[in-house]
């Protein structure tokens, strides 16, 4: 990230059952171990 970052958004999409047994959360990641905070919104039709 930019030194000068102080706010980080991302765009979470919707998965399967089967998408979200296999295949882990990259948002839940983010949001562990950002040290800055950070907006999540949903991906909009």
């Amino acid at each position: 990230m930019h030194p000068t970052t102080s706010i980080l958004v991302l765009v979470a999409r919707p998965h399967t059952l089967f998408g979200s047994l296999c295949h882990r959360s990259v948002t839940a990641q983010v949001l562990r171990v950002s040290p800055i905070p950070v907006l999540v919104r949903p991906v909009e039709a």
